[in-house]
């Protein structure tokens, strides 16, 4: 409990100077949560009641929330895992598995970021996590978005509750490596998401190759003298 008052000073402060519409509060990869004594077996109510208090908080000022959507998929991190590492340490991963229909019930207007749009769906009934969350009423972005690796954009971004993608770079911020990792994927989401003409992956590929020395020159941090 002790916890919220720091969470919701830090949270005010950001709102006041930023004025978002949307805040992203995380909770994706929520590892180990309820395992102890007291919490044990409780991880998908303990995550839902996290997830409702700061929705409250931030509803209350007219900002609407977004998180991860891997805790509400059952081919992500709803099913319980536990692994040895290769340090010889085990990793209990608790299920969350419930704490959807809580969070749907509850608050059905959290924009969830999907980034299992590339897993399979686990055996046992399971649908396609898109499928999954648009039954529970949810809006989405594919989040962690890669153009080159995603399946069928004209097709899964047709439904209403798509909104669009989210593109991430978990790289260091230096021209090598965004050029070499994400820039290409950035031009070529662009494309996706703001326009209705899709080329084939190849046709794209060949359309961004003489593009990419020239824009990197121009994005680096030297800069040729006057």
């Amino acid at each position: 409990e002790a916890v919220y008052p720091l969470l919701f000073e830090v949270m005010e402060e950001y709102l006041e100077v930023c004025q978002p519409r949307l805040v992203h509060i995380g909770h994706d990869e929520w590892r180990a949560g309820g395992l102890c004594p007291r919490c044990q077996g409780r991880t998908a109510a303990l995550f839902a009641q996290d997830v409702l208090r700061i929705h409250r908080f931030l509803r209350e000022r007219g900002v609407g929330t977004v998180l991860w959507a891997d805790h509400l998929t059952a081919c992500h991190n709803r099913l319980p895992r536990s692994t040895r590492g290769k340090d010889g340490t085990w990793y209990d991963f608790p299920s969350t598995d419930g704490c959807q229909q809580v969070l749907a019930r509850e608050a059905p207007d959290l924009l969830l970021l999907n980034w299992s749009w590339g897993l399979p769906h686990q055996e046992g009934g399971h649908p396609q996590p898109d499928e999954e969350l648009r039954q529970l009423g949810f809006a989405q972005l594919y989040g962690n978005f890669r153009p080159d690796q995603f399946p069928d954009w004209a097709g899964r971004s047709a439904p209403p509750d798509v909104l669009g993608a989210e593109m991430s770079s978990w790289i260091g911020a230096d021209e090598e490596s965004l050029g070499a990792d994400v820039l290409d994927q950035f031009l070529w989401g662009a494309n996706l998401l703001w326009s209705r003409t899709w080329p084939a992956p190849g046709t794209m590929r060949a359309a961004l190759a003489p593009c990419m020395s020239g824009l990197r020159q121009r994005l680096g941090a030297d800069r040729p003298a006057p």
